[in-house]
């Protein structure tokens, strides 16, 4: 659905892998945790993500593997935005609100809070 156009593309992610990993194995353990036997020793994990990315789905599987195994797990997506929303907030006032939300929500995780509800998901549309 996302292989064109969305800011991290298909044949550009491949670019990448191929001189990041060269003849690697994408599904090792040490190139991406979802593949580990066990990630229930991760520590709380926080993952901001895009409706329109070719990672949405990777990144929602990611956050509910993390939750069946016990890892306290944030996770938000914001549905109207693209991959590398971050580097957008000049841009779009969507980026900003979604960039300014989740480094609050990590300021607040790095300090102990509890809330909110690490169960929690929320599409944002803004």
């Amino acid at each position: 659905m996302f292989g064109d156009g969305f800011g991290l593309d298909y044949g550009f992610t491949e670019y990448v892998l191929a001189r990041v990993f060269p003849g690697l194995d994408l599904e090792h353990s040490e190139i991406s945790p979802f593949f580990s036997k066990s990630i229930a020793q991760l520590p709380p994990t926080l993952i901001a993500a895009s409706g329109f990315d070719p990672l949405r789905d990777s990144n929602r599987a990611y956050a509910k593997r993390l939750r069946e195994s016990g890892v306290r797990t944030w996770y938000r997506e914001y549905p109207t935005l693209t991959h590398g929303f971050f580097q957008l907030t000049a841009i779009t006032e969507a980026a900003d609100a979604a960039a300014t939300e989740t480094a609050l929500l990590l300021g607040e995780l790095i300090r102990g809070a509890e809330s909110p509800s690490p169960e929690t998901t929320v599409p944002r549309t803004r």
